[in-house]
């Protein structure tokens, strides 16, 4: 049981390492936003990404260990400055093993001139649950976790507006897949209200 755990242990961390990757690569998080968290199905503690710069070179050891207090029980820097934010996800999702959270730039422009966000493409309509545009609150601050926790229950996606996305699900994959939808179906959003506005002109 103990080396299932530590094998289990080492996967999440792997894991939450290459998320952070893929996500810089995809223009989703800089070297300095976005953090991922991850904890063992049923645990009381997870793993989260470091405050601070060079989110896209993060090694496994960098990462830190936390209770659903906040306390550091592992790890030798401080943990994303939105930690209360994911314990608060936590706390109130037991289906959830992953918290992503990312500054999609396509789709913090659609919310910011729309009031609510509605997928256009098939994927992301599937994919997605309702999702909820919350107004803006101070980033890292215990209001925001308070109103997040408060709206992802039932749901597997929050936008908020002026700052970024965040996806939860069951692990790390589901969660990326979340914000990489939604930028995608952003993308797309954005090209339709170019082209029609251009279409409109003859």
């Amino acid at each position: 049981m103990k080396k299932q755990i530590l094998m289990e242990k080492d996967e999440i961390k792997k894991e939450i390492v290459e998320s952070m990757r893929d996500l810089y690569l995809r223009g989703l998080v800089t070297s300095s936003s976005g953090n991922i968290s991850a904890r063992i199905f049923g645990s009381e503690f997870l793993w989260i990404t470091p405050t601070g710069p060079n989110k896209p070179k993060l090694k496994e050891d960098d990462l830190v260990k936390i209770d659903l207090d906040g306390r550091i029980l592992e790890g030798n820097n401080k943990p994303s400055a939105e930690w209360r934010t994911h314990v608060e996800i936590f706390k109130v999702r037991k289906d959830v093993n992953a918290v992503v959270h990312t500054h999609n730039p396509f789709t913090i422009g659609v919310t910011m001139v729309r009031k609510e966000f509605k997928p256009v493409t098939t994927e992301a309509s599937i994919l997605l649950k309702e999702i909820a545009t919350l107004p803006f609150k101070k980033p890292c601050s215990e209001e925001l976790s308070k109103l997040v926790s408060k709206n992802i229950i039932n749901r597997n996606a929050l936008i908020l507006r002026g700052h970024g996305v965040i996806g939860v699900g069951s692990d790390l994959n589901e969660a990326k897949s979340i914000v990489e939808v939604i930028e995608d179906d952003a993308i797309v959003q954005t090209v339709m209200k170019i082209f029609s506005k251009r279409a409109s002109r003859y």
